[in-house]
């Protein structure tokens, strides 16, 4: 079992170090966040994907950015401008030997509503990453009724899903989206939280229940790695605690669980 992270997981480190400690402590790949916002802190993305090579790492997908993301379902420039982000972050798949780009169809808690427009961009990505041969990986957030519209209507070997395990705690625990989208799946961001919000925990650290979880998965037939998305943010309990000694911590839960 291959295991993963996402590379930003609260620690503002120098970026080479960061890659070096996520490979000691035992990861095999990382996921990248795929915007300019944090420039500042990890370098020009377009860098990331080789310094995470040379430090061992393989990449598993990368994430775009998801602000703004709403306009593509509103018939206006805003929309269209998004879609050919999206198209873009696409090519640099391509350029950079990325296998799969995670992206968000809404932000936020009132979505405008599903539109034909927007379902015809979203096609017009989909059909863009099958012939450039790459995977895009639908993640469940507040609103899944935009998931299941979108895969009802765009039919593609390129595109997946990512199950997120804290968004479904929080924002939708009536519902199983392993069941619903596991013939699909091929991405996870796997945390925890305590049922009210969106908080990047360890697992174990929460209110899911990681057995079954960890069941689902497996019954799947999943071979793609076990990756984590999360960060010290949320947790007290990581307050003074290194990068390093937050790795392992994560890691050892992470083997604990699925192994």
């Amino acid at each position: 079992m291959k295991t993963g992270l996402d590379y930003w997981f609260g620690y503002a480190i120098e970026i080479n170090k960061r890659f070096s400690l996520i490979r000691e402590v035992g990861f095999d790949c990382v996921m990248l966040w795929w915007g300019d916002e944090f420039r500042d802190i990890n370098g020009d993305k377009e860098l990331l994907p080789d310094l995470a090579r040379k430090s061992g790492l393989e990449i598993e997908n990368i994430h775009a950015p998801y602000e703004g993301v709403n306009e593509i379902w509103r018939d206006n420039i805003n929309g269209k401008e998004i879609m050919n982000l999206y198209i873009s972050c696409l090519d640099d798949c391509v350029k950079y030997d990325i296998s799969t780009m995670v992206l968000h169809v809404t932000t936020g808690n009132n979505p405008p509503p599903i539109s034909e427009v927007g379902i015809e961009r979203i096609k017009k990505i989909v059909d863009y990453s099958q012939n450039r041969g790459i995977y895009i990986a639908l993640e469940n957030l507040r609103n899944p009724e935009y998931l299941k519209e979108i895969f009802k209507k765009t039919d593609s070997p390129n595109l997946g899903f990512c199950y997120d395990s804290g968004h479904e705690n929080c924002y939708s625990r009536d519902l199983d989206f392993l069941n619903m989208y596991g013939n699909k799946l091929i991405a996870l961001h796997l945390h925890d939280n305590d049922g009210t919000n969106d908080q990047h925990r360890i697992l174990g650290e929460g209110t899911i229940n990681w057995k079954n979880v960890r069941n689902r998965i497996k019954r799947i037939g999943y071979t793609k790695p076990i990756t984590m998305e999360v960060t010290n943010e949320f947790s007290k309990k990581y307050a003074n605690l290194d990068a390093e000694s937050f790795l392992k911590n994560a890691y050892e839960k992470l083997k604990i669980i699925f192994d």
